[in-house]
């Protein structure tokens, strides 16, 4: 029997307990355990070099989905490595970087271009990219606003007509918009970004309804707090493992790539025909446990001795 490889991180096992593995331990799946509808699917993500992105592809790479990484010229390099991880998985999966800037219209439908020249059509479509700057309100500069609805909101906006038009012509297809949880919360300093991610979160309601009649299914899904090299820049190993409890997450770890890729290829697979316009908090259940009064640990525990 063939088998696929599936690279997991800090996975629960059988929802009974956790397993922790810094080296990306590998599992494999029999072939049994493919999603369906997924084997040769074509599927463009962008802000794939690193991160999140990276663990969309492979976890698509993984399900025999064609791959192709979009990002930055400056990040060619992790790109590259990420077409050759996600070939290296996938077995049979053929994958290629093509660089470009999600913030440029023009760029997003060159990449486009790139990826149906190459495999004929686009099946999948994964927007990722979001960013910007952050500060208090009244302190922020109009330029860095407009930055963050740049980066964060209108990425999806190019990236996903330009594929909508694609599968409007094509037949169908499965888009996925990569918000956050923040889109649901109040943090101070970070109001440009969190309504951005709001207006992410609508943006794929509203694509989910008008592209049904065109049999394409939009979905958004929402990450909460999730190990990324970004992340890894500013804490040490043991901060990040102790985040997990520190932010009363319910399943007490912080997520990884490959738990949104999963869920991201889960979406877009023939499982999902019947989903379409849902947003999918991927967060160990961290936006319930808010309801609790002051989020505090002791608070639940409390609660939860009466």
């Amino acid at each position: 029997m063939g088998t696929v490889a599936v690279s997991l991180q800090n996975s629960y096992v059988s929802g009974l307990g956790q397993c922790h593995d810094p080296e990306h331990r590998r599992m494999e799946f029999s072939d049994e355990l493919r999603l369906p509808g997924m084997r040769n699917k074509v599927a463009i993500v962008s802000g794939a070099a690193q991160g999140i992105g990276r663990g969309i592809c492979l976890q698509l790479a993984s399900q025999g989905a064609q791959i192709v990484c979009v990002d930055l010229p400056g990040v060619a390099v992790e790109g590259e490595e990420t077409a050759r991880m996600a070939r290296e998985l996938g077995g049979q999966t053929s994958a290629i970087f093509v660089s470009g800037d999600a913030t440029n219209r023009a760029q997003v439908e060159s990449a486009f271009a790139k990826a149906i020249a190459a495999y004929g059509r686009v099946d999948i479509s994964v927007s990722v990219v979001g960013g910007g700057a952050r500060g208090p309100f009244l302190e922020e500069a109009e330029a860095d606003h407009v930055k963050t609805v740049t980066l964060t909101q209108e990425t999806h906006w190019h990236w996903q007509q330009v594929a909508g038009r694609h599968m409007r012509d094509s037949g169908g297809g499965a888009m996925v918009l990569v918000g956050s949880i923040m889109a649901e919360m109040s943090v101070e300093n970070s109001l440009s970004y969190q309504s951005c991610k709001a207006a992410v979160a609508q943006m794929g309601k509203c694509m989910a309804h008008e592209l049904a009649k065109h049999n394409v299914r939009v979905n958004v899904l929402q990450p909460g707090y999730i190990d990324t090299p970004g992340e890894r820049k500013f804490a040490r190993e043991a901060d990040i493992q102790a985040w997990g409890q520190n932010y009363d997450i319910p399943v007490p770890r912080l997520g990884t790539a490959d738990d949104i890729g999963m869920s991201v290829a889960f979406l877009c697979s023939d499982a999902a025909a019947y989903i379409t316009g849902t947003v999918l908090n991927v967060d160990g259940g961290y936006l319930c446990a808010m309801a609790l009064p002051a989020r505090g640990a002791g608070v639940a525990k409390t609660l939860n001795k009466q």
